[in-house]
């Protein structure tokens, strides 16, 4: 509508014209759930401050020592008392106080007689409180655990129609107060029929953990229990069907990172998806390995560089190794896809069938690849990963198009295999000229000199180079290489060892 025409249609008193239906306000809506989703159901308040919770619990220990316990508080600190029953003035709330107990929460009079009096005199906002702080800190490994589930879930589930009702609704639905509540939820999350329809996020908020209790305790226990469970996980993770698995992953993830970072949370999601992979012969579904790939490398980072290690630090090695295994498959075959672009494809035909028949033999732990300046402007043109640059090498003081693959051996031989006409280098383990891998750039100097054996790729269509390496490492190291599936003739017989 032009301005002259709004003019003429107010001052005749004209309606304004409708919007078109399916007009709606995107961003605002979006934003609106972004506020609701980080501030969570506003019923339950906020947690006082610091100072007043140390000043709190310094009045409620002292009522039940004092023996007079609810008689020596007023009403307004025994509404705000659940937010000091897992709480320590030396170390904050339940997440970081196990070391400062005992809490509050373990003296079992001191629950009892809370009980008592939130039946008689407790309004809907004080059981509110104890449920969000329950939820939110979820202490399973307190004795007194089962005593104040139990005080909650009758306060609870009486006052249906008040203004609980919504919370009670909630737990009635999700077992939220039920033993072995936190595991029967995630459970459901993960294995419910429309989860093509409901998102993880949707099935979080619709339960109330959103805001301050997104990373709740409750929400912790609960992945943690699940993962714990070898058989179900392993279904998960040996099976083709993706479905569940993504939810899981969803679940473990909070605003594109891990939703805990806890040692002992991350040790426990990298031990269970990976470890029965790690036992298995066979590779993981293709859709399986790059969901949990993904998964792994957004949330903690690259096992062999630097900026992933210490997150890859607590899980078990067979377990790190994975990953990195997947890695290194990747470099190993995107290295030569840019190498036998920026050179002779007679150079590289042989060697690239005899290296991934040792990798694929398991026979190599580490791969990383050192590029020339030509080969890693070639990289960006051949790589969808944008960030493929990242995890590779500067080769300096080289010729521009030269490039190297570094490779360890399970026998602790490392490997140099040179592009073009250069040879291949090896260093066995102990040689403190050997070249250390995964660093970020190396000089010429660094991957060419002090070597223990050096192998020119003469005679690669009968095999003689191959036959020769193989002969070397076998000689040297007692490792055996299979030639079966090497191109071109194999004249003379097999090598000793093969």
């Amino acid at each position: 509508m032009s301005e002259g025409a709004l003019r003429e249609a107010l001052d005749l008193g004209h309606s304004l014209p409708r919007l078109d239906s399916s007009f709606t306000p995107e961003r605002t809506l979006a934003a609106a759930k972004e506020v609701k989703r980080k501030l969570g159901d506003g019923q339950m308040g906020a947690a006082p401050a610091r100072y007043d919770l140390d000043s709190l619990h310094r009045r409620v220990r002292a009522a039940w020592r004092s023996g007079r316990g609810a008689r020596d508080l007023g009403a307004l600190d025994l509404r705000r008392l659940p937010w000091v029953l897992c709480y320590s003035p030396d170390r904050g709330p339940a997440d970081t106080a196990w070391e400062s107990r005992p809490w509050l929460a373990e003296d079992r009079r001191l629950l009892r007689e809370y009980g008592q009096w939130l039946s008689r005199n407790g309004r809907p906002r004080a059981v509110r409180t104890l449920l969000h702080v329950f939820l939110r800190d979820y202490p399973v490994r307190l004795e007194t655990f089962e005593n104040l589930r139990s005080i909650l879930k009758k306060e609870v589930f009486r006052r249906e129609e008040s203004s609980l009702s919504d919370w009670t609704r909630r737990c009635r639905r999700n077992d939220l107060l039920e033993k072995d509540g936190s595991k029967s939820f995630i459970g459901k999350a993960i294995d419910m029929e429309e989860a093509v329809e409901t998102s993880v996020n949707d099935v979080l908020v619709a339960a109330g953990f959103d805001g301050p209790l997104e990373r709740s305790a409750f929400i912790r226990e609960g992945l943690l229990r699940y993962l714990s469970g070898a058989e179900e996980v392993s279904k998960l993770v040996l099976g083709s069907d993706t479905r569940k698995l993504e939810r899981l992953l969803a679940l473990l993830q909070c605003e594109d990172d891990l939703r805990f970072r806890e040692p002992a949370t991350r040790k426990a999601m990298a031990d269970s998806l990976l470890g029965p992979i790690a036992t298995e012969v066979d590779a993981p579904a293709p859709a399986v390995k790059e969901a949990l790939q993904r998964f792994f490398l957004r949330c903690y980072g690259d096992p062999r560089l630097p900026s992933g290690r210490p997150n890859w630090s607590v899980a078990r090695e067979k377990v790190r190794r994975v990953v990195i295994r997947w890695l290194n498959e990747q470099s190993i075959d995107l290295f030569f896809r840019v190498v036998e672009d920026t050179a002779l494809d007679r150079h590289w035909r042989y060697r690239k069938a005899f290296w991934r028949t040792c990798f694929d033999d398991h026979l190599i732990d580490d791969v990383w690849f050192v590029l020339g300046s030509r080969a890693r402007d070639h990289l960006k043109h051949v790589s969808q990963d944008d960030d493929a640059a990242e995890t590779t090498a500067t080769l300096t003081v080289a010729e521009p198009a030269q490039s190297v693959l570094l490779m360890r051996m399970v026998n602790g031989v490392t490997v140099a295999e040179w592009s073009h006409n250069g040879a291949c280098r090896m260093w066995l383990r102990g040689n403190t000229h050997a070249p250390k891998m995964y660093e970020p750039a190396y000089a010429r100097s660094d991957v060419f000199h002090g070597q223990d054996h050096r192998q020119r790729h003469d005679g690669s269509d009968v095999g003689a180079w191959q036959r020769a390496l193989a002969d070397w490492l076998y000689q040297n190291t007692g490792l055996r290489i299979d030639r079966s599936g090497f191109p071109g003739k194999f004249k003379g017989g097999p090598a000793k060892g093969w």
